[in-house]
C-alpha cells in the first residue's frame, strides 16, 4: 500500500468532516482550509489518493494518517509531516 496515498485519503475524509457540518464554527472551517492546503501538497507531490470510507471523524481520520506517516517516514517531505501534526494538534 501506498502510505502517502492513504494519508492523502485519510486528510480527506477529515476535510470533508471539517467543512461538512452545518453551521460549522469559523475555527472548524480555518481547520479544513488548513487541511484543504495539505491537500494541495499532496496534489502538487502526485500523490494518487487511496479511497478511505467515510465513517471516521475529523480526528481520527487525521490520527490514522499521522500513524500511517509514522510507520513510514522514509521519503515523506518534512511540509506534510509538519502541516499533518499541526492539524492533530489542533483538531485533537
Amino acid at each position: 500500500m501506498n502510505a502517502l496515498g492513504a494519508v492523502y485519503g485519510h486528510v480527506r475524509v477529515a476535510t470533508s468532516e471539517l467543512l461538512a457540518e452545518n453551521g460549522a464554527e469559523t475555527a472548524r472551517l480555518e481547520l479544513g482550509l488548513q487541511a484543504l492546503d495539505l491537500q494541495a501538497i499532496l496534489e502538487e507531490l502526485e500523490v494518487e489518493p487511496v479511497y478511505v470510507p467515510p465513517g471516521l471523524s475529523a480526528a481520527e481520520s487525521l490520527a490514522a494518517a499521522a500513524d500511517l506517516l509514522d510507520r513510514h517516514r522514509a521519503g515523506v517531505p518534512l511540509g506534510v509531516w509538519s502541516r499533518l501534526q499541526a492539524l492533530v494538534a489542533q483538531v485533537g
